[in-house]
């Protein structure tokens, strides 16, 4: 209540002293006087949407009332001038229907000890009064009273007054429970809430003080949620019962009943929701999670919290669609919401649900905003080669690698897709520029071993040495980049084909330059099939082959050597 406290010091000083005058007056002009310990009672104007009148006469009519029939010995009832004083006095209209924090500032200032309001409707037969005595040490300590229907205020407020005498019976007993609570004697607390409900039967402050020992005197999880229930029962928005019920239930591990309570709770103190929100994230169970959060979304609609919550439980759920659109809420509703991770989700999402092309949309607003995020360049990268826009997902990647060098799987997708785009040369120079950045070398081996294999198939088809050839230059060129038995075993391969059809070529050509081709081909062979063979089992195998033909014909290469006399 902003501006009561504000004039918190004032009320509590002069006013506080110039209020309490008329009062004690009026009381000594009876021939009677409140005690030092005489409890004081603030009565509230009742709200009454339709007719703010209607709130004022009922409030007046019961305070009236309970001053007649009360002594004011046993309870002292602050006179509706004081309470229009003090509201006066602090900036609002004299008879304003106050909300509860604000009464308890009210309470506070006045030194109340108990406050009563409701709220009055008019009836075709008359009104409805629904009344509550609040406890203002702590508002949540509420204790509603049966609903009064009569033909008039002054009715109504007959009935309130015996309803409320019949509850303030059994305060004595509340008070001695509280008193052993706070003084850790937790069974005389529940003999003590038992009287007080025994006194009151329908006494929701008994069976809070109950609850309060049970859970204070390390009861099972159990006995705290019947007592809770009981709270609940007759009090429907008790915080301090489903507070209760939150822990009991998570104490008994059923997180879906506990969530359950918290969301109740939520509803009736908002600074709730964030452990609320919280527990639904981490229930790991998204598909208990989501009812709950569309039911709290259903209350609260547009609420940014609850649509993110709502959007990464759709996510963990893997209902992309769902969750695309959820996001898209999300971000209409907070605007700050569209970060780097909200876009690789999106990205990410649209992707799962078989959406290139909108995953490509997204990424590419994603990388608009943050031109310099090297993140959200691969994702759109990726993107672009699913939906087949290869140019521009080269395009895309490098500018990613540009950012940051070591970005996960940069290089190896530029590379993977040159060479998908027949860009051989392109793909060689961006392996030797990856290398040079630090990438993995075993990797970009591994990648180049498309080109050599395809080299080697053509060469084989071809069954030509140039073709041969350009298999041994391609593999020469992996090797020297980034070697692997894989490398080995073609550029071995190739050299030998390569020296083989030289040698074989020799009879006619007369040629010392295929001598010594061959010559050279072979010692390339033997040098690379070595390791070439430790790159599976068919290579090992091929290169035992190899081996063992250059065994048997080399002497071949040094017969043909001296009869043409070669140097």
């Amino acid at each position: 209540m902003k501006v009561l406290h504000r004039h918190a010091v004032k009320a509590a000083g002069l006013l506080s002293l110039a209020a309490a005058l008329p009062s004690v007056a009026a009381a000594q002009a009876r021939g009677q006087q409140p005690g030092a310990d005489t409890p004081r009672l603030l009565v509230a104007t009742f709200r009454a949407d339709n007719d703010p009148k209607l709130g004022v006469e009922s409030a007046d009519a019961i305070r009236t009332r309970v001053q007649q029939e009360t002594p004011v010995r046993q309870l002292w009832v602050l006179s509706r001038n004081d309470i229009n004083n003090y509201l006066t006095s602090s900036g609002y209209k004299a008879d304003s229907a106050l909300s509860l924090s604000d009464l308890k500032e009210l309470a506070k200032l006045m030194r109340a000890d108990e406050i009563l309001d409701g709220t009055a409707t008019k009836t075709s037969s008359g009104i409805k009064v629904e009344a509550r005595l609040i406890l203002p040490t702590d508002i949540s300590l509420q204790q509603p009273l049966p609903v009064v229907e009569a033909k008039s205020a002054g009715d109504a407020a007959k009935q309130i007054e015996k309803l409320l005498a019949e509850v303030r019976k059994s305060l004595g007993d509340y008070r001695n429970c509280v008193s052993a609570l706070r003084a850790t004697k937790y069974d005389e607390a529940a003999t003590a809430a038992r009287s007080v409900i025994a006194k009151y039967p329908n006494s929701s402050l008994g069976r809070m003080c109950l609850l309060s020992a049970y859970t204070y005197g390390k009861q099972p999880a159990d006995s705290v949620i019947r007592v809770a229930n009981d709270v609940l029962a007759v009090l429907p928005s008790s915080t301090i019962a489903l507070g209760n019920l939150v822990d009991a239930y998570q104490a008994k591990g059923d997180t879906a009943k506990s969530v359950e309570a918290l969301l109740k709770l939520s509803k009736v103190d908002p600074s709730v929701r964030p452990r609320a929100i919280q527990m639904l994230g981490s229930m790991g169970r998204p598909e208990v999670a989501l009812p709950f959060v569309k039911e709290a979304l259903a209350e609260n609609p547009g609420d940014p919290q609850l649509l993110r919550m709502q959007w990464l439980l759709l996510l963990s759920n893997r209902q992309w669609k769902q969750a695309l659109a959820s996001g898209e809420e999300y971000a209409k509703a907070d605007t700050a919401a569209a970060n780097v991770d909200y876009f690789t989700r999106m990205t990410a999402a649209a992707a799962a649900d078989s959406q290139p092309q909108l995953a490509s949309q997204i990424a590419a607003r994603g990388v608009q905003k943050f031109p310099k995020d090297a993140g959200l360049w691969a994702f759109l990268a990726q993107t672009q080669r699913k939906s087949g826009q290869l140019e521009q997902a080269i395009a895309s990647m490098k500018r990613a690698v540009e950012i940051d060098p070591k970005t996960e799987n940069g290089w190896p997708l530029i590379i993977v897709t040159q060479l998908e785009l027949k860009q051989t040369d392109n793909a060689f120079a961006s392996a030797r520029t990856a290398i040079a950045a630090g990438a993995d070398k075993n990797m970009i081996g591994q990648i180049l071993t498309v080109p050599m294999g395809e080299a080697a198939k053509k060469a084989n088809e071809d069954k030509t040495r140039a073709s041969w050839q350009t298999s041994f230059q391609v593999s020469s060129m992996v090797d020297s980049l980034a070697p692997t038995p894989n490398s080995k075993y073609f550029k071995g391969l190739s050299a030998f084909q390569v020296g083989l059809d030289a040698l074989q070529s020799v009879n006619k050509s007369k040629s010392c330059a295929d001598v010594k081709l061959a010559e050279d081909m072979w010692a390339e062979a033997q040098i690379n099939m070595v390791p070439g063979a430790a790159a599976g089992p068919e290579q090992k195998a091929a290169a035992g082959q190899i081996m063992g033909a250059i065994n048997q014909y080399s002497t071949n290469i040094g017969q043909a050597k001296k009869a043409l006399k070669c140097q």
